[in-house]
């Protein structure tokens, strides 16, 4: 039996296990995580499409997340199920060693930690990002809603009394924003009446019959003006409140290193440079879950000896990646130890990969 047969048999194997085990684990960690956004659905601000699409772009985060677990237990019990039909066996006694058989295990882990790579550093930023700007969307519409007449409304900077209202049409406005920027200027607005008017998220309100007045407090001057009509862009207001910096998950890799050398808050530079390494250390685990299968699993089943070791290789590689993960964290606490995160994996690598080949 030559070696590309025996490549090719077992690594259409794990394809297929991995295929029916990846979208059953990855769904159901995504529903769970969905639940808690299904209060979102009772807004009436939020349609059934809007959730699904703010739920959509944290697939990208979870999927990069599950899919080295996925990967172990595809390639366990795929590994289980050859051995059990006894096609390790044969493998074996017609000249091959555990090594061969280790070689589409290691092709298989390399190709997923290359897209695990792709999902971290390209894909989950931009679905992270339009997550967090369909959720401020959502929410800038809620609080919309949320004014209620009668109360001084307290938004951020700005402070909205509405005296009466029905439906989209307002009387008795009171608006008043107090920048803490020194060098704007105080506006207050009062009108009789006005009404809402939303156009492409994008939320005005049109006043009659009142006086706006802006006060410069570097001058000292109030300034006056009366109108029959105004339309003010009342949709600033909920930005501001709900302005956000953008966050490490957001941004490529590419931003993170620009931040990282315009950021003076140290502990903030550390936290941006942990994102960046982790997401190239935690993209190996499964090239390491494969070097590990092979050790606790594929080598001991090679030499009849396999009671437990498939839990036994689970085990191992869970420590190894809780490893992987204390070392990428540790970099948000120390700022150089984010380069020597590599020479450790490395070393693991290796380590792992010399056990394997000269174990007795």
């Amino acid at each position: 039996m030559r070696l590309s047969i025996a490549f090719c048999y077992m690594l259409k194997k794990m394809l297929l296990a991995f295929s029916v085990v990846t979208p059953i684990i990855i769904l159901m960690v995504w529903i769970a995580m969905s639940i808690k956004y299904v209060d979102l659905i009772v807004s009436e601000n939020v349609s059934f499409a809007m959730f699904f699409k703010l739920i959509l772009c944290t697939l990208p985060g979870i999927a990069a997340i599950i899919l080295p677990t996925c990967f172990l237990i595809s390639s366990i019990i795929v590994i289980q199920k050859m051995h059990s039909n006894e096609e390790i066996t044969v493998f074996l006694t017609s000249g091959k060693s555990p090594f061969s058989l280790f070689i589409p295990l290691f092709v298989l882990g390399t190709v997923f930690s290359l897209g695990i790579l792709y999902l971290r550093t390209t894909i989950s930023p931009m679905a992270y990002k339009n997550f967090e700007d369909m959720q401020e969307k959502v929410k800038n519409n809620i609080s919309i809603n949320l004014l209620k007449p009668g109360i001084f409304n307290v938004i951020g900077e700005s402070v909205i009394y509405i005296g009466e209202r029905t439906d989209n049409e307002l009387k008795k406005v009171f608006i008043s924003y107090i920048p803490n920027n020194q060098q704007s200027h105080t506006n207050i607005i009062s009108a009789t009446s006005g009404k809402y008017v939303a156009d492409n998220g994008k939320i005005s309100i049109l006043l009659d019959n009142g006086y706006r007045q802006e006060f410069d407090r570097y001058n000292k001057i109030l300034a006056t003006l009366k109108f029959e009509s105004f339309s003010y862009d009342i949709t600033q207001f909920f930005k501001r409140f709900y302005a956000r910096p953008k966050r490490p998950n957001e941004k490529s890799q590419k931003e993170l290193l620009e931040e990282v050398k315009i950021i003076k808050d140290q502990k903030l530079k550390q936290y941006y440079m942990a994102e960046y390494h982790s997401r190239y250390l935690f993209s190996t685990l499964p090239i390491l879950e494969s070097l590990i299968l092979a050790i606790f699993l594929l080598k001991p089943i090679g030499r009849g000896r396999d009671r437990k070791v498939a839990l036994k290789s689970f085990s191992v590689e869970i420590l190894c990646q809780i490893l992987i993960i204390i070392l990428g964290n540790l970099s948000a606490k120390e700022f150089v130890i984010a380069y020597y995160n590599y020479i450790a994996v490395v070393v693991l690598f290796a380590v792992l990969f010399v056990f394997f080949k000269y174990k007795g």
